[in-house]
């Protein structure tokens, strides 16, 4: 289930890219004046990105399924054809062509960035668990001190842990 409306929210955030494209260049004729006008301009482009989306996470999914490095290479290569086909206009065989070009040529660039984005999150992650170590520290020193009930929730509210 999660799979499906992963990829339904996939396909419209796909699908919206060519109006938030024209929502950044303002002087274009094009351009969004308002989200029920994005959302209008975004239609033409479902069938499109639909088709789009079940391929290239369909790629992804089975080489990450064969390995794991498999489906790491495809990610390189097809994510940024959702981009090249809806926001640029391209069919789907010359977009993914053109995706498969640029993420050889700035492999190493997406890499650094997903590395990036695992440190900070594992530092959220890490800075997270301090956080709930220190609540729970708190917290059986309060019950162990055979403090009631509400003034353990008190007490932990008080210091933002509640």
């Amino acid at each position: 289930m999660m799979i499906l409306v992963g990829s339904l929210v996939g396909v419209f955030q796909v699908a919206l890219y060519a109006p938030a494209r024209n929502a950044m260049m303002m002087n274009t004729p094009e351009a969004p004046t308002s989200i029920g006008e994005a959302i209008s301009q975004s239609k033409p482009a479902l069938g499109k990105a639909f088709l789009l989306v079940f391929i290239t996470s369909t790629v992804i999914a089975v080489g990450s399924g064969c390995c794991g490095i498999p489906g790491i290479i495809a990610f390189f290569l097809l994510w940024p054809a959702r981009y090249l086909v809806i926001a640029r206009g391209m069919d789907l065989s010359s977009g993914i062509n053109a995706s498969m070009d640029v993420g050889k040529k700035y492999w190493l660039l997406i890499l650094l960035m997903m590395v990036a984005i695992f440190v900070m999150a594992l530092g959220m992650g890490i800075v997270l668990g301090i956080i709930g170590a220190i609540n729970g520290a708190i917290a059986v020193g309060l019950i162990s001190a055979k403090l009631p009930l509400p003034a353990i929730v008190v007490v932990t509210s008080i210091l933002g842990f509640g």
